[in-house]
């Protein structure tokens, strides 16, 4: 009888092994199946960032494409306010010449 116990023992201690096998195999299983999720989800994301960060450029460029416009547009009416203050002034510059001409002569 202890023989047959012996192996009774033996085949518990052999079906505990292939159950701590397997589990062992199971859980490295479901670690490799989490870290493939994670890195899935972090390629993702990744994804995602880079997609908002397009977006926010692009925003960010047309902003200042119309901070450009809006200034061109103000230089443009200031040049144009110079040069008729210009214009209006072309008679009296000539005025001024004519004058110191005639008047002072050649000195």
């Amino acid at each position: 009888m202890s023989v047959e116990l012996f192996k009774k023992i033996q085949q518990a201690e052999a079906e505990a092994e292939g159950m701590r096998q397997e589990a062992a195999r199971l859980a490295r299983e479901q670690v490799k199946a989490v870290e493939e999720a994670l890195s899935a989800e972090n390629r993702q994301t990744a994804a995602e960032v880079r997609e908002e960060a397009q977006r926010v450029l692009a925003d960010a460029a047309a902003e200042v494409e119309k901070e450009i416009d809006a200034l061109k547009q103000k230089r443009g009416a200031e040049r144009e306010a110079q040069k008729a203050a210009a214009e209006r002034r072309v008679s009296q510059a000539g005025q001024a010449i004519f004058e110191r001409i005639v008047l002072h002569g050649n000195r």
